[in-house]
């Protein structure tokens, strides 16, 4: 299991502390964030503040992932809270708690002001109307999103429609803000209209939701540069001299995940994915006997200087290597167990036979040879469901449902991580 860790200049006892803007409401803004510690929180002890007025808190929300993140941690699965303010408070917010010596010891800062809805901004008519003029247009006015998100918080709960949901979404996309809530909001969205059997709907919106993002692409990871900007043949080189890095260093790998799509659906790099994603086939047919290969590998990874030792300070079970042009490219372990069954984080615990992956095709794409599976339909339909031909621009893996069901491998890496030294990557290093 995954071993807690302080994060850096946090007080003794505290995992992780954080604090972000929530969407608005009409009594005020909202804030939320995650406070884990190892023991309990007394009551009174942790607040937050905006300027110098505390805010009303709910503590206790359920927090699965942070469960997962640290287990030794008191109560993890409930360590997120939000925190409602008046929409007339300016300042800083601070989540505090209260040192041993009786002072407030600052955990936390949101640098953004809370100010009332502009009477230009206070009908949402004319908040789309900004939003669509601020996205044709490209300018991103100096707090034009706190203008936004102050008016929207003024529409009436019974007044928020789809159109509000998808002006503020839109806002989210075009001032590059609350990428979490942006992008919980378009899988909503998205589904909505599935329900209702009208994708191409979504399909228009979406095109909007594109020139908001004027060359970036959101994930559940945040904001990061469309590799749609990249020429797919760069992408393509890039992605084969990986692949013979990996050979080189005697292991099998293969396309997977949003590259292996890319592939096979459309001939071309998904244009909505930022990076790229490769299965490495590790020797031995347990989570244990892989992870001790994985760990090797990365560790000479590492000392070749390829592997993104800022990745690893995000102790994720898979690798990372950022190529010459900074395209990110993720190599993610796989394994074939004594039944035959490819095991394979974070896609398959044995949902795709052996046979189906091995013995490895090769593509040739814009002249670069680039390995595959022998039945690459298994693979995606392992990864994104029956309906992995029809697009889904903002698709979410479950990855809680991943570590279930591979925690054998999640409990082998995490234990080889606690011995390998890159556990201890400085915080300098790149």
């Amino acid at each position: 299991m995954d071993r807690p860790r302080a994060s850096a200049g946090l007080p003794e006892g505290v995992l992780r502390a954080t604090l972000e803007p929530l969407f608005p409401v009409p009594a005020g803004q909202r804030i939320g964030g995650v406070l884990v510690r190892r023991g309990p929180v007394v009551a009174g002890e942790a607040r937050v503040l905006v300027g110098a007025t505390e805010v009303p808190v709910e503590w206790g929300l359920t927090s699965p992932r942070a469960g997962q993140r640290f287990p030794g941690a008191h109560d993890p699965g409930h360590s997120r809270f939000r925190a409602t303010a008046d929409p007339g408070l300016t300042g800083p917010a601070r989540l505090v708690v209260r040192g041993p010596d009786g002072d407030d010891v600052v955990l936390a800062t949101l640098d953004r002001p809370w100010a009332p809805a502009d009477p230009g901004l206070d009908t949402l008519p004319a908040i789309a109307a900004a939003v669509d003029s601020w996205v044709e247009s490209g300018e991103r006015p100096e707090g034009g999103h706190e203008r936004l998100l102050a008016g929207l918080g003024a529409v009436p709960v019974a007044d928020r429609d789809r159109r509000w949901v998808e002006t503020f979404t839109l806002a989210n996309l075009a001032f590059r803000a609350l990428p979490r809530q942006a992008f919980q909001d378009l899988v909503r969205l998205r589904r909505a209209h599935a329900e209702e059997d009208d994708l191409p709907a979504f399909a228009r919106f979406w095109g909007r939701a594109e020139r908001a993002l004027d060359g970036q692409v959101l994930t559940a990871h945040g904001y990061e540069p469309a590799i749609a900007e990249r020429p797919a043949d760069q992408v393509w080189r890039e992605v084969a001299d990986v692949c013979s890095a990996v050979r080189e260093r005697g292991l099998e790998v293969y396309l997977c995940a949003g590259t292996l799509l890319g592939l096979v659906r459309d001939g071309a790099p998904i244009p909505y994915d930022y990076d790229a994603d490769v299965t490495v086939l590790l020797p031995g047919p347990t989570a244990d006997a892989a992870a001790e290969q994985f760990w090797r590998f990365k560790e000479r990874l590492a000392a070749d200087g390829l592997l993104s030792t800022a990745y690893e300070r995000k102790e994720r079970h898979h690798a990372r290597i950022i190529s010459d042009s900074g395209l990110p490219v993720d190599l993610f372990p796989g394994w074939v167990d004594d039944d035959g069954r490819l095991r394979a984080w974070p896609y398959s615990a044995g949902t795709v036979r052996a046979a189906e992956v091995l013995p490895l095709e090769r593509e040739t794409v814009t002249g670069h040879d680039l390995p595959v599976p022998r039945v690459p339909d298994a693979v995606l339909a392992a990864n994104y469901g029956a309906d992995w031909r029809h697009p889904d621009p903002v698709f979410r893996f479950d990855w809680l449902t991943a570590r279930e069901a591979l925690a054998d491998w999640v409990a082998a890496s995490a234990e080889r991580r606690g011995r390998s030294p890159l556990r201890d990557v400085p915080p300098g290093e790149a």
